[in-house]
């Protein structure tokens, strides 16, 4: 047994004389268990909370500068939430450009339509002209070199 241990034995022997076995576990029980070279102080505690109340500041600190860098990044957050408003806006413009572009096509598409309609009548009517007029020549060429051929037929028995 250590002189700790015999130090604690020989107290509670002698509180248990004076108060009772009782009153001796009672009292024991209240002191500690470690020598006292161990034993926390009020000054041991209050070191401590020193300690822990400067360590806390330096804590406190330190979230400060992390707030402050919170809010440097949500103006930044904010600058470009800004910037993709303004890029959003424009491109909503430029989708309504082509909308009104993509009108206008179609409208041109429907006129270039019409136009090709127009234009295969009128090629089909040229067509018709065309044979109509072939028809006619021809019919007009073959009248015309049988006359002729009547008439030099007619000029040639005059001359023989």
């Amino acid at each position: 047994m250590s002189t700790t241990d015999a130090a604690r034995d020989a107290l509670y022997a002698r509180l248990e004389g004076v108060l009772g076995a009782e009153h001796a576990e009672t009292l024991m029980a209240y002191l500690p268990g470690q020598p006292a070279a161990e034993a926390v102080t009020s000054r041991d505690l209050a070191l401590l909370g020193d300690r822990l109340e400067r360590r806390f500041e330096q804590i406190d600190e330190r979230f400060s500068q992390i707030d402050q860098r919170f809010e440097q990044i949500d103006r930044r957050l904010e600058h470009i939430d800004e910037r993709f408003e303004r890029i959003d806006q424009h491109l909503e413009h430029i989708d309504e450009r082509f909308r009104h572009m993509h009108q206008r096509m179609e409208r041109l598409e429907d006129r270039f339509e019409r136009l090709e309609d127009r234009v295969d009548h009128r090629l089909e009517r040229l067509d018709i002209e065309v044979h109509q007029m072939q028809r006619f020549y021809v019919g007009t060429t073959v009248g015309a070199m049988t006359a002729l051929t009547a008439i030099f037929s007619f000029v040639v028995s005059l001359l023989v």
